[in-house]
């Protein structure tokens, strides 16, 4: 397997040398590491010079993490993609256990494997949906509805794939995983998965470039859009998508009526269109809109409402 690791930077010059170290490490080796400066002002660019012929750097100006990961895909030569971000870590058997994945189960184009993170120095275990020592393909769809965290440094994607579904939103500057993976599933809706923990998210990162907060009308608007590439892909594809976009836009929905996200009216309307509330659902909405904000965002935190 060749495989190609691309690290999108943003001014993460305290992390980038965990990251390369993490993937310089692993029990077998990638083929190439390609990291995209995306518009640094530290010494990044020092640190990964040092690096010397181990390292492909590639400089360009501020895009946000959905372009620099594009420009990185579209200069790797590696028949498979990775991506890990400049301040997480892959521990020493991530690429093992893709590998060992793909083996066994050579019908699947996308693989992924489970993480823990850190906080202030502290690890935790992701409480996600899990089957311990599990190896296997499972429905991309199904499993994250029942609650699989996953992240964009978990997985490992065939090219080819790319030339079918296409590559991130550049003009999303967060929630551009989720879209992707989204489009990915409706034409691969089988994923290779492994319970084993192979990497770590650190959440403590000022500089990530896929953190700042930002309104969520692009993130509604994919996944308005997506239904509408569902219903083209026919019956089974839309009957797959349908309650993963809905539990997606009724999150957007309600955490914007409890004033945690920002979203336009006329978003938060095109989004009703395409997932009618309940009357339940309605009566959540208007609570939360006259609730004081400190309130109403404790009570979405109690629904366990997130990106």
């Amino acid at each position: 397997m060749q495989i190609s690791v691309i690290i999108p930077t943003y001014n993460a010059a305290a992390t980038i040398t965990r990251a390369v170290d993490s993937v310089l490490a692993q029990s077998q080796p990638v083929d190439e590491i390609l990291i995209i400066d995306d518009g640094s002002t530290d010494n990044t660019a020092e640190i990964v010079r040092n690096y010397g012929e181990k390292i492909r750097y590639f400089y360009q100006q501020n895009t946000g993490v959905a372009g620099a990961m594009n420009y990185g895909i579209e200069q790797a030569k590696g028949e498979w993609i990775a991506v890990l971000a400049a301040d997480d870590e892959w521990l020493p058997h991530w690429v093992s256990t893709q590998e060992n994945i793909l083996k066994n189960y050579s019908h699947v184009m996308w693989s992924c494997c489970n993480s823990d993170y850190a906080r202030n120095g502290i690890f935790f275990k992701r409480q996600s949906y899990e089957i311990a020592n599990f190896l296997g393909a499972v429905r991309y769809f199904d499993v994250v509805l029942r609650g699989l965290s996953v992240g964009a440094c978990g997985f490992l994607i065939h090219r080819s794939v790319f030339d079918k579904v296409g590559m991130f939103k550049p003009e999303m500057r967060s929630g551009q995983d989720t879209d992707l993976w989204s489009r990915i599933a409706m034409r691969y809706p089988n994923i290779g998965y492994s319970s084993d923990i192979c990497w770590r998210y650190y959440q403590d990162n000022v500089n990530s470039i896929s953190k700042t907060e930002r309104p969520r009308d692009l993130q509604v608007k994919s996944i308005c859009e997506n239904i509408i590439l569902a219903r083209s892909l026919g019956q089974d594809v839309i009957k797959a998508y349908y309650p993963y976009a809905r539990k997606l836009a009724m999150s957007y929905i309600l955490r914007a009526a409890a004033k945690k996200v920002q979203v336009r009216c006329e978003m938060l309307d095109e989004a009703k269109m395409f997932f009618p509330l309940t009357f339940c659902e309605r009566a959540q909405e208007a609570m939360l809109k006259v609730l004081p904000a400190l309130i109403a965002g404790k009570v979405v935190g109690r629904l366990g409402l997130a990106d």
